[in-house]
């Protein structure tokens, strides 16, 4: 459970594409379509542009780049090479038929830029050679190799092939980054006729979180007896490590030190840092009074009598209302959703009360943007918070729900999909306007109308107003216009897509609130696979989309915004139902009962099962096998959250 980010921290320019959207129209009607019109590049990075030419046959173009050499240079086909210093810079194609132009920005960044030599130390007779192995983090570019010492100090290839020079004594082999000659790592070399045992540990430095794991590896020159013995310098206090090198850390942050010592000469060791971040979840599990992975649902009052479990979730969804009294006209309301009689939002303080009485924490799904505002799903619904006179009414309506709950405990999960398509629409949430200052000047006032504003702005008033519940954002796995968790490329860069995911949401108020909420799929998968969709999970881990790979997102979405996460709507089905409407086949719950420990490390401190549509399998349509997994697993006393 390794706390690696590769976020970069970058000055990005302002840029404004062209008009046209990368068109010119110079040429008698004949327009120049550049592809991609827009995108960052790392310096010294390529790509490859292309050019549509309309209003002609002729489709050959030339390419320049418009600031000259220091903006890069760019091939006759296509080819672009960022130069090596950042700017804003613009690659134009000309059609050498009608002279028409099209053009591209391109945003060249500096990366920020790590680079590790591994083994960090050797031995090596005079004349002995040894490949190193350089990690650059941050930039897909390269390193240069060197020796500290220059030809007196032996040879060093472009591969990282070292050649020891004749005469004894210790050098250095140097690795620097070609995009960030600033940043290098080092190696050290003993050379001596004499073997000397030298005693490395890769990686040097980790940072894992409280009760994660990581995979250190020896490496031991000078001797035959190629083996070590770990230790953890603080003892038990500071963690364990196994035989074969993997650390497990202790429930307490701080920095602790692994020993890795020689077999065949103890007094020759080598020793690693690991700094030992806090539970991701710890202090929401406290204020919620638990301490194991929570396992809640979504059915009827009767499902809740059947076990002892610790959430359960209720969407609030439909129109909007502004009524101080319900009736008929006005019960799709989720605040009328009880007797008429009773004042609004009573059905919200009788769910809490029922939770309450239950044991069990109440939560709700906030799902109001699409259907109140009539837009249509995904782009529309986002346009639709831009619209100061619906979000003036919408920001009532959550303030409304707020103040209902006051002081009592819930949990408050906003807008399922909305982040997701927002992130679509543009992948920066302060590019996209919302009405959020403009409609709600009394709460956020000093927020920006956008997107981010608009999530800023909703957790900030769960603080308000309801001081003791939590609340979470959604963070949907296709946000990045790439379903991760049904992809079945290997070479996907599946925590990439979530750490785009975790920033986008991290910019609007996920940073802020307690937990984010994930999901595994909206139908059970045999409801998909009976419509020809295939959305099954391979739980053997054997063949994508599976399992390790939807953790692996979560996990890398979760330390990126620094927030536990909470498993929602997953599908109930299992695989004794005969796949027929509301018995559909699914291994979600199977897997999570028989694998707590993978969620654990995910940094999940809570699953709710639910049906996501009514012809669905539910609680109460499964045979009683969720109600059965879910006893045993908590009459066995859970799974830790933060072991």
């Amino acid at each position: 459970m390794s706390l690696k980010s590769v976020a970069r921290s970058r000055a990005i320019l302002l840029v404004a594409t062209l008009a046209c959207g990368g068109k010119d129209v110079f040429g008698g009607g004949t327009t120049v379509t550049v592809t991609p019109s827009s995108l960052t590049l790392d310096a010294g990075a390529s790509t490859t542009f292309t050019a549509a030419v309309s209003g002609t046959a002729d489709q050959t173009v030339t390419w320049t780049v418009r600031e000259g050499a220091p903006g890069g240079s760019i091939s006759s086909e296509g080819q672009y090479q960022a130069p090596t210093s950042a700017g804003s810079f613009h690659v134009a194609a000309q059609s050498k038929a009608t002279g028409a132009t099209g053009e591209a920005v391109v945003q060249v960044v500096i990366p920020v830029v790590t680079v590790s030599l591994n083994p960090s130390a050797v031995y090596l007779p005079p004349g002995g050679s040894y490949t190193f192995a350089a990690t650059v983090v941050g930039s897909s570019t390269g390193v240069t190799w060197s020796v500290g010492q220059g030809p007196a100090g032996g040879s060093v290839t472009s591969s990282g092939v070292y050649t020891a020079p004749a005469s004894p004594g210790t050098y250095t082999v140097v690795a620097t980054s070609v995009v960030d000659p600033t940043k290098s790592d080092t190696a050290s070399v003993t050379v001596s006729a004499t073997p000397v045992v030298v005693v490395a540990v890769v990686p040097r430095s980790a940072s894992v979180f409280a009760g994660g794991t990581e995979a250190f590896t020896a490496t031991v020159t000078g001797s035959a007896n190629t083996a070590v013995t770990w230790s953890v310098v603080e003892g038990s206090a500071g963690g364990s490590v196994a035989a074969s090198g993997l650390y497990t850390a202790p429930s307490a942050a701080g920095t602790y030190h692994l020993l890795a010592t020689s077999a065949s000469d103890p007094t020759r060791s080598a020793q690693a840092t690991v700094n030992v971040a806090a539970c991701l979840g710890s202090s929401l599990l406290t204020a919620l009074g638990r301490e194991n992975v929570m396992v809640g649902f979504s059915d009827a009052d009767a499902v809740a009598k059947e076990a002892s479990w610790d959430l359960r979730y209720q969407y609030l969804a439909g129109p909007l209302e502004d009524a101080a009294s319900c009736s008929s006209s006005n019960g799709s309301w989720w605040g009328c959703w009880q007797d008429y009689a009773l004042p609004p939002g009573q059905f919200v303080t009788d769910f809490i009360g029922t939770a309450a009485a239950n044991h069990e924490i109440p939560m709700f799904t906030y799902y109001i943007i699409l259907p109140a505002s009539g837009a249509s799903e995904g782009a529309g619904e986002v346009a639709a918070a831009n619209d100061a006179s619906f979000m003036t009414r919408y920001f009532s309506d959550w303030r409304f729900l707020l103040t209902t709950i006051g002081g009592g405990t819930a949990l408050l999960h906003i807008e399922p999909d909305f982040w997701g398509y927002a992130e679509q629409v543009n992948s920066s949430p302060h590019a996209t306007p919302a009405a959020v200052a403009s409609a709600n000047p009394t709460d956020c006032g000093g927020l920006e109308d956008t997107i981010a504003g608009l999530g800023q702005c909703m957790v900030s008033m769960v603080r308000k107003y309801a001081p003791n519940a939590k609340v979470g954002l959604h963070a949907s796995a296709w946000a990045t216009d790439v379903d991760v968790k049904l992809n079945t490329d290997p070479h996907l860069d599946v925590a990439g897509e979530a750490q785009k995911v975790g920033a986008f949401l991290a910019d609007c108020g996920a940073a802020e609130s307690d937990f984010v909420v994930v999901e595994a799929s909206d139908r059970d998968a045999g409801y998909y696979a009976s419509i020809g969709r295939d959305t099954w999970w391979d739980a053997t881990n054997a063949t994508l989309p599976d399992f390790h790979q939807a953790l692996l997102f979560d996990q890398a979405l979760a330390e990126q915004v620094g927030r536990p996460l909470l498993y929602w709507q997953v599908p109930v089905g299992n695989m004794n139902q005969d796949n027929t409407t509301g018995h559909w086949q699914d291994n979600r719950v199977q897997y999570f009962f028989d694998h707590p420990g993978e969620y654990v490390t995910a940094h999940v401190l809570g699953i709710a099962f639910g049906a996501g549509a009514g012809d669905q399998t539910t609680p109460s349509t499964d045979g009683g096998y969720l109600v059965s997994r879910a006893t045993a697993y908590l009459a066995g006393g859970g799974t830790p959250a933060c072991p």
